[in-house]
Formats: structure tokens, sequence, C-alpha cells
């Protein structure tokens, strides 16, 4: 599935059309989104907004799965990683940087100016004091990643593999979860998924409200992308969301910097060569989406709080109109029963923690955004030492650290950086030890320094200070590709490269593909692979396209392969219109046009499916026609595959065979 920041492309290009349509009628469903704009971003995300939702099936339905949010729990863990904790003052990544960056900034002006009174300025005034605070600060939070069994690392690791793994994934012959038991997510892009466009459009209309308006036309734009755009996806990924659910995610980071910088930019292809060159292109890592959806009354530190106290959130989105969705949602799907965690304030906390995602992913807050490596080294500085890169294992197997200050006469002002500069612990456990012992050593090497005051070596600490600039560097570098690995952020547009980025960590070495692998269709001989495991190693992770045997009946991911996203997004020449209609439905739940020539695996006559145009061409076509069949929006089958489910002929219970038997379904 696309993500949220080719959702929102996609909605500014839909508007664009829409008011230089032509049609009065369609010139007014642009200017009212305009104006009414962060209800039609909200509307924009579409059923992603389900990924916070927390949903679980009434206590006497007993099946055996976890029916909490684990997305939610996985962006909970990050969040509380970064920010600080106001229910006992512990510092996060954010606040612990940020001083750091603080401190030496004010030592390097001591070293390039020689100023031993103000080296005794900072000590005086309880500087050198703090500064160890946040190495301790910095010391628990790493503790906190790494400990056993629920560090922030295992945690996410476990929820990435089993926890987001869907219900329906199980072994050939068991049976399939109820719908009941699926998650909101999985409602919305599994079934009905139509009539639930159609709905909220008919009670906006109804209502009279032009918020709620802009919010269902919003949505009919994001129907549309995952309809022409899912499928796209899956050729990258190989595999769909049930299969592969990790893999699209990460895939899905790689595809929202790809169409935020051709389109921000602006840029053009030719070939696989961008003009101007991807380094660049403008970055999502300072795009703030969230505020395109800030509602009064929303912020980081609020949610914070929420997050660290477990307190409910405060109430954001206006009451009536999360009366307005939920009344849309039982319409179609049904009562919610009053026993589940789907509260009247769900969506509220749904919305709140998709704004604190894109805030994490897109403010430039969390690992700062494309770090520039510092300056030339002073020319009387030797070669660089053997610590400098903390990202390289040292003799305990852990990353390099900076060595300890000594006690010597002319011990230098650098030394003081010792415990400074492993702020970049978020990495993991690499240099624990080093931090707590070089933070308990600042205070020592100062008054070391101010007594050996006539023997400072004013060369040595420059230089020292360079390659304790380098290291910090590295480290950020390295903790942002981590989290780029881990599909937390996106790549920034220097990673946006022909050739693949290799992550060489802890004696670890990850490969990424090229931009021209994680954002362009490809041609796929076994399309959908059986599902993932789950199972996490350090090799064979979702970086890696799927070697897993087909699931049976194979497939077509994507007809128009070698494509970049704009081709599914507004490409009127190569990707018109006229190539079909997400509006249109053909009678069985495969849409088919007889055979029609592209590129791909071959199916021929009346099984090949159709690859419908442009994502804004049919979101045009969709507020002209207001017909919207319930598809697939995972494309879970496929091109062109409407709502289906598991079994034939409707037994109950279905089970999980090989091959799959599939029956289509509009309820």
């Amino acid at each position: 599935m696309p993500g949220i920041a080719t959702h929102f492309k996609i909605l500014e290009r839909s508007m664009s059309e829409l008011k230089s349509s032509g049609d009065s009628s369609l010139i007014a469903i642009g200017q009212l989104m305009e104006t009414h704009s962060k209800y039609a971003y909200l509307g924009a995300i579409g059923p992603i907004l389900a990924d916070f939702i927390p949903s679980d099936p009434p206590p006497d339905l007993d099946f055996p799965f976890g029916y909490g949010n684990e997305y939610t729990a996985l962006w909970k863990n990050a969040l509380k990683f970064a920010g600080d904790n106001p229910a006992n003052g512990a510092k996060g990544m954010i606040t612990i940087l940020a001083e750091f960056q603080e401190f030496l900034g004010k030592i390097q002006p001591i070293a390039d100016n020689e100023d031993l009174g103000a080296l005794k300025d900072m000590r005086d005034n309880g500087e050198v004091d703090s500064i160890m605070d946040t190495a301790a600060a910095l010391s628990s939070l790493v503790a906190d990643l790494t400990k056993i069994p629920d560090g922030f690392v295992l945690q996410i690791a476990g929820i990435i593999g089993g926890g987001l793994k869907p219900v329906v994934n199980v072994a050939v012959g068991s049976e399939i979860p109820v719908k009941e038991t699926w998650t909101i997510r999985e409602q919305l892009f599994w079934r009905q998924t139509g009539e639930f466009v159609q709905k909220l459009v008919e009670k906006a209309e109804s209502s009279g409200r032009d918020e709620f308006k802009a919010y269902a036309y919003g949505y009919v734009t994001s129907y549309a992308g995952l309809v022409c755009g899912s499928p796209f996806l899956n050729s990258i990924v190989g595999g769909t969301y049930r299969t592969d659910w990790w893999r699209q995610r990460w895939i899905g980071v790689f595809v929202d910097a790809w169409v935020h910088g051709y389109y921000e930019t602006p840029a053009s292809l030719s070939g696989d060569t961008p003009s101007p060159p991807y380094d660049q292109w403008k970055g999502l890592c300072e795009a703030n989406l969230q505020e395109k959806i800030q509602f009064d009354g929303v912020d980081i530190e609020s949610i914070l709080e929420v997050i660290n106290t477990d307190a409910p959130f405060p109430s954001v989105l206006p009451a009536d109109f999360i009366q307005y969705w939920r009344e849309t949602y039982e319409s179609v799907y049904g009562p919610i029963d009053p026993l589940s965690r789907f509260k009247d304030n769900s969506l509220n906390a749904a919305y709140q923690m998709t704004w604190a995602m894109l805030w994490f992913q897109t403010s430039g807050y969390v690992v700062g955004c494309n770090p520039a490596p510092p300056m030339r080294p002073p020319e009387d500085c030797s070669t660089e030492p053997s610590w400098a890169d903390p990202t390289v294992p040292g003799d305990s197997g852990g990353g390099s650290v900076p060595p300890e200050p000594t006690i010597e006469k002319d011990a230098d002002v650098g030394k003081i950086i010792t415990g400074v500069i492993l702020a970049l612990l978020g990495l993991g456990q690499f240099a624990a030890g080093g931090l707590i012992s070089g933070g308990a050593a600042i205070a020592f090497g100062v008054e070391q320094i101010i007594e050996g005051a006539n023997d400072i070596n004013w060369a040595k600490l420059r230089c020292d200070l360079y390659w304790y600039r380098m290291y910090l560097y590295r480290g950020l570098k390295a903790l942002h590709e981590v989290m780029v690995l881990g599909g937390l952020q996106h790549p920034y547009p220097s990673e946006l490269r022909e050739d693949p980025i290799i992550l060489n960590f802890l004696g670890f070495e990850f490969e990424f593909d090229s931009i021209r692998k994680n954002a362009k269709s490809q041609v796929l001989e076994v399309f959908p692979p059986k599902p993932w495991s789950g199972a996490i190693g350090l090799v064979g992770l979702w970086n890696e396209m799927p070697s897993r045997p087909q699931e049976n009946p194979g497939t077509i991911a994507y007809l128009s392969t070698g494509k970049y996203p704009d081709f599914f997004i507004d490409d009127d020449t190569n990707n018109p219109l006229a190539k079909g209609k997400v509006s249109d439905a053909s009678p069985t739940f495969l849409h088919t046009d007889g055979g029609k020539v592209g590129q791909g695996p071959v199916i021929t006559g009346a099984n090949r499916p159709v690859e419908f145009g442009n994502a804004v061409a049919n979101a045009l076509d969709l507020f002209k026609t207001r017909a919207y069949p319930n598809w697939n929006l995972d494309a879970d089958r496929g091109l062109a595959y409407q709502t289906w489910a598991f079994g034939i002929d409707n037994a109950s219970p279905a089970t999980y065979q090989d091959p799959v038997e599939i029956h289509p379904v509009n309820t």
C-alpha cells in the first residue's frame, strides 16, 4: 500500500486537477477541500488511519490471538525512546542530543580562542555537572533499549515479526479466524471497501457540513490511490500486505521519499537518471507532514504524557466528526460490540498517534535531518584515530569508544567530550560502559585542565574536538540508517541513489537495494509468495525480496514494469484513464479486458486483469460517476480483484488450503 506521504501527494494533485477541470461541480469540490484542508488531508490518509484503532472482539470469542493494537505499541515504544517522560522526568533522545550539541557548541569556541576563563565559567556555573547528568540519562536510556526481555529493541522485533502478523495467516488445514477477529484496518482494506466510501460521501453531503464533505472527498482520493497504487507496490515488495506486512511498510517509506522529492523539488527522469540529482531533491525529514492534519490541541508534549502515563488521549477531534465517522462505519460493518475496545475515543486516539508518527518521521527533531560531516580537520592534526567510528566493533564486540580521560598535567579540554559524544547509544549497547566511565570523568577532567593551565595543548584539543564531532556525525548517521532499516524513518534524498546502500553496523552488513529496486515496479515470476513466518534474523530481513514458494493459484502483481511511482499517480501520457477505470466493476470479482497485451507474466484471454489508469485521473472520474466497487485495497490477489474470502461457497469454517480456495464476497 502507498504510504501517507504518497496519499497526500495524490490529494494535492487531485485538488489541482479538480480546480482546473472546467467543470463547475468538480471545481467546487476542489475548492471545498482546499478551504477545509486539514479534513481533506485527514481523509486522504484513508483506511490507513485504522492502523492505530484498537480493535478486539468480545471476550466470549475464544481465539488464540492477541487482540491489542500492536502497531500502536510499536510506535509508542519509538516515541518513548525519542521524547521525555513527563511522569518521572526521564530524558529522551531528543533532549539528550540537544544538550550534547549545546555543550559541544560551547566547547568549540573555547578551543578556538584558547579561553581558559570561559572553561572555568562552565565549571563554576554548573554546566559541567549538568552534562554529567545528561550522560547518566543517556546511559539509562540505553539500558532500557537493550535490556532483556522487555527492552525497546526486542519489543520492536517481536511486534514486527509476530504481533503485526495478520490473523488470517494460519497453517495449511487450520481454520481461518472469522472476520470479527480481524483488526479494523483489515476490515476497511478487505471488506465492503467501496460501500464504506459511498456511505462516507452520502452521509457527509446529507449533513450539509463542509468539513465532513472535505474528509469524505479526501477519502475518495485515498481509495483511488490504493486501488491504483497497491498493485504497484506489491510488485516491488514481491508480496502483498497479508504475506509480507512489514516489507510492505518498509518499501512504502522508500516510495514516499521518492514521491515527495519528485514532486516537491520538482524533478524529472531520463531513464533512471534524475534531474536534478537525488542529493538535491527535497526530503521528507523536515517536511512536517503532521502540520497538514493539525487540529487545535494536539502537540507532541501532550501525546508523550499520554504514552508515558497511560492516560486517555485528550479530546482533539470534534465530537460530531467522530460521531459521523462511527455511524458511517456501523452502517456498513454493523454495530460495534459494546465490549470492544473500539470506543468513541478510539478515532481520536488513532488520529493523535498518526500525527505523532508523522512528527517522528518528518519533523527533523529525532536524530536531525541530513546531517553534514564536520569540515576538514585542522591542518596540524594527525591521522584519524581508531575510535572515530562508533559503528566499528571494538575489542569487546561493542562499538568503538573515545579514550577515557587520564590523570596528567597537560590534560586537554577535548577529553571532556568522552562521555558527551556517546549520545549515539540509541544504536544499542555498544558503548554503554564507555558512556558511564566517560561521563563520570568529565568533572575530574575539567579540574585537571584548570590546574594545569600553563601546559594545555590547545592544538591537540582542536584535533580531538574534530574527531569527536566526526564520531557524533557517524553515530547519528548510523542511527538514522538503522531506523530506515526498521521502516521507522524515510531515507534522505542522498540515499535515493542508484547504487545499493551498504550499512556496516558492529560487524554485520545490511544492504538496501538501490532506488531502482525499492521504488520501481518489478517483473515477478512468483506472486504472491506464501506468507512470511515472522521470524527475524540477521539476514533475510524485509530488506530482501522474498524467495519463498508461491501461494497458489498464482496471480499478477503488476503489468507495467520498470516504472517509477509517478506512473500510477498522475501519468496521463503513459497511464491514462482509458487504461482502466476504478469505477468500472466487472460482473465477476476479477476485472478483465479479454487479453490486453502488456509486460509481466502472461495470462491470456478473459483471465487477464485490467491495470487501472493513474490515481488522479481515477479520482476525478469517481467524483463524476459516484461508483465505488468493493475492490480489495491491498490488491491481495493481484490486479483488479474485488473483495474475497477464503473457502468455497461461503463454507464455514473456512480453512487455509494449498492451493488457496477463494470466493468473492461483498459483505
